[in-house]
């Protein structure tokens, strides 16, 4: 067991956040990336932690606001039915700078909570409050 919590950076985006015509008008958009932009907007949020810790360590499970179990990570379709395609990313191995990416799925409200599970140990995390 690791005496102190491992040293996590945690931040939560949207995929709108990168998609690179964000700043364009909708009505601006030809139709089939406005379609696009509109799946991507359905997408849920996204937990990015990038690890500054120089010991390995698996990572086993997030869970979020003591609830929801997050363990894919959705990339677009682009198909308003089915916008997302789940890849599942848990568990993985973590090093120094290693960057993990989650789809918080299912999560509808404030996020309080984050509980990293690994194999060293199990620790909970806020975000930093903008």
């Amino acid at each position: 067991m690791w005496e102190n919590k491992p040293n996590f950076i945690l931040s939560i985006y949207h995929y709108l956040d990168f998609y690179p015509d964000k700043d364009v008008p909708n009505e601006d958009l030809p139709l089939v990336l406005r379609e696009r932009k509109k799946a991507v907007s359905l997408l849920p949020p996204i937990l990015k932690v990038i690890s500054k810790e120089h010991k390995e360590l698996l990572v086993n499970k997030i869970i979020v606001n003591n609830s929801v179990e997050a363990e894919y990570y959705c990339q677009p379709t682009y198909d308003p039915a089915n916008p997302c395609k789940k890849i599942k990313v848990l568990p993985k191995k973590m090093d120094y700078d290693d960057v993990l990416q989650v789809s918080l799925i299912g999560c509808k409200e404030r996020i309080n909570s984050i509980v990293i599970e690994s194999n060293a140990g199990r620790w909970e995390y806020s975000l930093p409050q903008n």
